[in-house]
């Protein structure tokens, strides 16, 4: 009944022209006119030298007839429950993007074929299946799209369309904490206003891709009382106030990147900083292991006492000529530590202590037979 309410009003007046000067008469006279402008002027779209609707991103689509007519210009029968559709028109071919109902955000691409008088799937070359939409817009030859692989996803994808190709290019990854599913939205050429979620109004740069923060407050109006629209220059809103007179809020946006922030929404802030701190944490731990394992490690050039040396190489002379293992050759040498690198480290610079002072006393040898197996030939002179 609301929807049927809608339509009806429009066989009065149907044009949204965002220039529009506003009369109070008009407006006064039919209230039910505001209501249908409010709720279906983001899908009108000027094609092929027409004007075309389609109300609330449904399938029903009309072609506007002069200034009192609508015409339906599609047969289907069954639409499902999908709403909100982005409308555009590209190289004279109406399309639409993404739409959501019952739970379930779309990412598909559908046209509107005049011969069959229906909606038929485009497909996009690269775009993931199974998305889930949260705002599209275009741009030239660009539909700019922001997509996540589910509804709870952290991360969102910007990705821009080629028109003429079809084919999807992701751009660049965004926090999905910072960002938004739009609640309304206002769609300029250059940029789009938006009205989101999570309480932000937020303008849109559709050629740098960028947000910006406004101070606007709010420019959706009441569905009874008012409509809103955007032009090359300037968002406003038309509604009533508390004397039930027309109020027309302008919002000049010509110095936007100069007069409000940037609103940053890249990957980095609260997660970025926690991996930093994580990998920080981490490289400092194996930094003090690494110390500790230093320290507690001997250095192999080891230096020997002339009397140790003397009676070292007495106790070599017992075993002279003689293949010894590394356990024997330990227990001469009066080594005992737990740590096996501390052992081999400690061995090694005694053995070349006493090799600089008598040349190929202790020579190390493989076993031919396995590798791993080393014994020493002790050869004093």
């Amino acid at each position: 009944m609301h929807l049927f309410i809608m339509i009806a009003a429009l066989t009065s007046v149907v044009r949204l022209d965002p220039s529009f000067e506003v009369s109070a008469k008009a407006q006064v006279e039919s209230p039910q006119l505001l209501q249908a402008k409010c709720q279906l002027h983001t899908s009108f779209v000027e094609c092929e030298g027409k004007t075309w609707f389609n109300p609330e991103g449904t399938l029903c689509f009309f072609e506007v007839v002069g200034d009192s007519a609508a015409i339906r210009v599609d047969q289907s029968i069954h639409h499902g429950t999908t709403y909100g559709r982005f409308l555009f028109c590209h190289d004279d071919k109406i399309f639409m993007f993404g739409g959501r109902g019952m739970f379930i955000f779309q990412t598909a691409l559908i046209y509107f074929d005049k011969n069959n008088r229906e909606w038929l799937d485009h497909k996009i070359e690269g775009l993931p299946n199974n998305r889930v939409n949260s705002y599209a817009t275009k741009f030239g030859d660009s539909l700019i799209v922001f997509t996540k692989p589910d509804f709870d996803a952290k991360i969102i994808d910007l990705g821009v369309v080629d028109l003429n190709t079809f084919k999807y290019q992701k751009i660049r990854e965004i926090n999905a904490r910072g960002f938004f599913t739009e609640s309304f939205t206002l769609h300029g050429s250059q940029i789009d206003y938006l009205e989101t979620s999570s309480s932000k109004s937020l303008i849109f740069d559709k050629k740098e891709l960028k947000f910006y923060t406004t101070n606007f407050g709010f420019v959706l109006p009441s569905i009874e009382y008012g409509t809103s629209g955007i032009n090359d220059h300037e968002i406003f809103g038309i509604s009533y106030d508390a004397s039930n007179n027309l109020a027309v809020k302008k919002f000049p946006y010509a110095d936007y990147k100069t007069k409000f922030p940037e609103y940053t929404i890249e990957p980095t802030s609260k997660y970025t900083w926690l991996w930093i701190m994580l990998t920080l944490l981490a490289l400092a731990a194996i930094l003090a292991y690494v110390i500790k394992r230093t320290k507690a490690t001997p250095t192999s050039d080891e230096s020997m006492p002339e009397a140790d040396l003397t009676a070292t190489l007495v106790e070599l002379k017992k075993h002279n000529n003689q293949l010894i293992n590394a356990q024997k050759l330990q227990s001469i040498l009066n080594l005992n530590y737990d740590n096996p690198d501390t052992m081999r480290v400690k061995m090694n610079g005694i053995i070349r202590a006493i090799n600089a002072h008598s040349p190929g006393a202790i020579e190390r040898r493989r076993n031919s037979e396995d590798a791993r197996l080393i014994s020493y030939k002790i050869a004093i002179k």
